[in-house]
């Protein structure tokens, strides 16, 4: 064969194989994740096993290693980077991974991707998440993403572009280590349903929703706080109620929760608020004047409250049978 046409060929081949590692380049992300192994020569799962295929590269303490072997573990902290091609979902990608301590998404490019439920369920040891800046603009399911991940303290969201999110049900539910909740200009629009949002998260003190966390389209916030028995704050302020049905047990077991403002909140579509206060025996200060009354919800329970609540006149008899006489009542026409 004539040398010249061999070395176009070679030319050829090798042109494609830069144009492959480019355009492959281009759709890999890292993930960077941190575990903390408690005994030596374990062997430990660092990802779901639906998952390996999707990983390009993989270095354990910053060597390269193949995503199919098997690794000894010694004892103490080991830092993984996965770089992972572009993908569709990360349902359960980590979910029940025991070791997994500290992970950061902060340069995952998420784009493509449409649900990210279960994410990171029951990842018992997992203490902290960093999210912020991450390309999740298609995402639109994030149910229980991190349901009881018990020990989780630290969630950065900060300028996460969620606008296509429909569902949060239970995505922080029984974090129980988590103390502190900011939504620090995570934005949403088409937020649908976030029931059981924070529900047994045991340690939860304070909340603050800013004005870019968009509730407008929301019908389903039962049980949100429902169990949150060191809430003291929820700051509100921001959320639009107008096209919620169910607000069940919102508040449901808040016993350090001594007042809160719900003096915006618009309820022309609510269909059942039964125990929304219930057991909330610190409870000093209610104003619910702003509240529909064409309905007759079962809100209050007759024990426990020493305070003042604030009506307005026409929805006075609807709820007098449960505000007995512990209650000081201001009426707002």
């Amino acid at each position: 064969m004539d040398k010249k046409y061999i070395m176009y060929i070679a030319l050829a081949i090798f042109i494609i194989l830069m144009i492959n590692i480019f355009l492959s380049s281009d759709d890999v992300s890292e993930i960077k994740a941190v575990y903390l192994i408690n005994s030596d020569s374990k062997k430990t799962k660092l990802i779901n096993s639906n998952f390996i295929f999707t990983i390009q590269k993989m270095t354990i303490d910053y060597k390269e290693v193949d995503p199919c072997d098997v690794i000894d573990f010694q004892k103490g902290y080991h830092y993984v980077t996965f770089y992972i091609k572009k993908i569709t979902t990360t349902f359960m990608m980590f979910s029940g991974i025991e070791d997994l301590s500290e992970i950061n998404l902060e340069n995952f490019d998420a784009s493509d991707v449409t649900d990210m439920g279960y994410m990171f369920y029951r990842c018992r040891s997992l203490v902290e998440v960093r999210l912020s800046n991450l390309k999740a603009n298609n995402v639109k399911k994030m149910d229980s993403m991190f349901s009881n991940c018990i020990s989780l303290k630290g969630i950065y969201l900060s300028k996460l572009d969620l606008k296509n999110v429909e569902t949060m049900d239970n995505i922080f539910y029984n974090c129980q280590a988590l103390e502190r909740f900011y939504s620090d200009q995570l934005q949403t629009k088409n937020l649908k349903t976030i029931k059981s949002m924070f529900s047994n998260c045991i340690n939860l003190k304070y909340v603050n929703f800013d004005y870019l966390f968009e509730t407008s389209n929301i019908v389903d916030m039962s049980n949100i706080f429902s169990g949150c028995n060191s809430l003291y704050e929820a700051q509100l302020m921001y959320f639009d109620t107008k096209n919620v049905e169910n607000m069940d047990k919102m508040f449901y077991g808040c016993s350090k929760l001594t007042s809160i403002n719900l003096s915006n909140f618009k309820t022309p579509k609510v269909e059942s608020m039964e125990y929304m206060f219930y057991n909330c025996e610190n409870l000093k200060f209610l104003d619910i004047s702003s509240f529909d009354t064409s309905y007759a919800p079962n809100i209050l329970n007759t024990y426990a409250y020493f305070g003042t609540i604030v009506i307005n006149t026409n929805f006075c008899n609807m709820i007098r049978s449960q505000i007995g006489t512990t209650w000081t009542i201001k009426y707002i026409d």
